[in-house]
């Protein structure tokens, strides 16, 4: 099927297919568009293929998810060292999509799941995926629109890390959360941040008081306060937690916002 082919019904009334490209290629987040009866993709954006490591959505067009699923396993995971824990996760998640997709058909509506997904260099992404029924003219569901909407930057940071940790072990996690936080690049890689440290910057963020930290920690002050000093130590410069806390706050207000601007 040619994507030129397809009408697009999803409030009542019928738009033209070519609409779509516009649609999806300007969508600001990941998007395609999949033939309901093969599951091919017909037509999907850079975010999506880049998501997936990709260099073009050529390497998207054309197959099934099922189809490039195989096609990973036996390309893309030595050329981009991919862990078995993402190849895991992206494998459920696809089994969540296809049902997904099977209850668009039944019902004829759009539905949606929230899913945590792992991106190829295992960072975690918390999206919301909603599958609509692209019908025809005469009602009969032709394709399938999928978008995927972001959610990450709503979550609190202690609940972040807390899935980080639920998919890889205490230090890959951390190493990973300060990656995604992009704060990695402050510290020693040779001398990490122990759980404990990086419960205290967390609590350091909201308020940097060394009394405040050691009740979050319960704690007496003396030991928060070591704990603050070796978080200190092992940073590249001795200014650099000044800029740690304020990326961090920075982060906060903006997840804040967000939370605010869609009524969460």
């Amino acid at each position: 099927m040619n994507i030129d082919q397809i009408p697009l019904d999803l409030t009542g009334s019928v738009i033209e297919g070519s609409v779509l490209y516009d649609f999806v290629e300007n969508f600001p987040d990941s998007c395609a568009i999949q033939d309901a009866h093969t599951r091919k993709c017909l037509l999907t954006n850079y975010l999506n293929a880049s998501w997936y490591g990709l260099d073009a959505i050529d390497d998207l067009v054309g197959i099934t998810p099922a189809e490039f699923w195989k096609q990973d396993v036996l390309e893309r995971r030595n050329k981009l060292n991919i862990s078995p824990t993402v190849l895991s996760n992206e494998e459920n998640n696809l089994k969540s999509t296809e049902m997904l997709g099977s209850r668009v058909q039944l019902s004829k509506r759009a539905a949606s799941i929230n899913l945590t997904a792992l991106k190829f260099n295992g960072l975690i992404r918390c999206e919301k995926v909603i599958k609509y029924p692209v019908k025809n003219r005469d009602k009969k569901i032709v394709a399938f629109l999928t978008v995927f909407l972001e959610r990450t930057h709503q979550l609190p940071l202690q609940k972040l890390f807390r899935l980080y940790d639920e998919f890889y072990p205490r230090k890959e996690a951390i190493q990973k959360f300060l990656k995604h936080l992009n704060i990695d690049r402050y510290f020693d890689p040779c001398d990490p941040l122990t759980y404990t440290e990086l419960k205290a910057l967390l609590y350091m963020y909201e308020d940097p008081r060394c009394k405040s930290v050691a009740k979050r920690l319960d704690c007496s002050v003396p030991t928060a306060s070591n704990h603050i000093s070796h978080i200190q130590q092992k940073c590249l410069n001795s200014r650099d937690i000044h800029n740690i806390l304020a990326e961090l706050r920075a982060i906060f207000v903006n997840a804040q916002s967000s939370i605010y601007a869609h009524g969460l």
